[in-house]
């Protein structure tokens, strides 16, 4: 009896120390990058190493104030078979996700994608895309407890059809619909869906027009972002977001500079709460950097 009682004791204090962050929609759930556009392989498998022969990314989310503690990362590593990326090629690459809720509380989401590539005509291609892993929720050891550890089998599928100006997407996550245990509850692990468009406008020798949009599909409902950016001398990026009941995003960055025989992105951001609405949501800042080799 003593045992259940430190367990539920356990369970309170973990709840408490997330504050209104820790729910169940945060545990179901990857979290939500303001810089999507530069992530498409975390978002849909069938996109991984869709631009090079070799990409590393990786990108880290912070908050501000009080809820500086609660902070998200991710790291990839995309591999292409074939340096020709106009020919039919195989694709894979191994992505870590973590997020970290207060002191002691941390989900991690580890995937092995595969990608298959396929040429429809000289500017078009399709390709198909799975990820396959593990969600992972865990809670350091207190001075009333042990340590908790939770493992649930994860994966995701998708579709990307793509040329040098354009790119759409679709793909689903989580199609397991599992449950993870957290302590003494099941919190259930659900379906969701992604579609993403992206276009490129020439509006002078010099400057280019970007615009994205993401559309998320929960059963809780629908969750857009759109985005526009501009590209200056295909080398200076800025440009700024709405987020549909999380407030706008604001970006810089340079892309595509050369760095030792590769191409590097590198960009910042700042989301702010405001015009949601949302008393909930706080202010928070994003880094992302990519390396890729042609």
């Amino acid at each position: 009896m003593f045992s259940t009682i430190k367990k539920y004791l356990f369970s309170l204090f973990l709840f408490s120390q997330a504050g209104y962050l820790f729910s169940q929609t945060t545990l179901q759930y990857p979290i939500s990058f303001s810089q999507f556009f530069n992530q498409y392989s975390i978002i849909n498998p069938a996109a991984t190493a869709a631009d090079a022969k070799f990409t590393f990314r990786s990108g880290e989310q912070v908050h501000s104030g009080y809820f500086s503690r609660v902070r998200s990362f991710y790291a990839s590593g995309e591999y292409s078979f074939k340096k020709d990326l106009k020919l039919a090629r195989n694709a894979l690459g191994l992505s870590f996700m973590n997020n970290v809720e207060g002191s002691i509380l941390s989900f991690n989401r580890t995937y092995l994608q595969y990608a298959y590539y396929l040429p429809l005509s000289e500017q078009l291609t399709v390709s198909a895309g799975a990820a396959l892993g593990f969600v992972n929720f865990h809670a350091d050891q207190t001075s009333t407890s042990g340590s908790v550890s939770s493992f649930a089998p994860d994966a995701s599928i998708g579709l990307m059809l793509s040329s040098k100006q354009h790119r759409f997407g679709i793909s689903s996550g989580q199609i397991f619909n599992k449950s993870i245990l957290v302590v003494t509850e099941q919190i259930p692990i659900s379906r969701f869906y992604r579609f993403y468009y992206t276009d490129r406008f020439f509006i002078s020798p010099v400057v280019s027009f970007l615009p994205a949009v993401l559309y998320t599909l929960r059963k809780e409902g629908g969750n857009i972002d759109l985005n526009a950016s501009f590209l200056i001398r295909d080398l200076v990026a800025a440009g700024i977001s709405y987020r549909y009941r999380l407030g706008t995003s604001y970006f810089f960055g340079f892309k595509d500079f050369n760095f030792m025989k590769g191409k590097t992105n590198l960009m910042f951001s700042y989301n702010a709460p405001w015009p949601s609405g949302v008393l909930g949501n706080v202010q928070s800042f994003e880094i992302t950097l990519s390396y890729s080799l042609l």
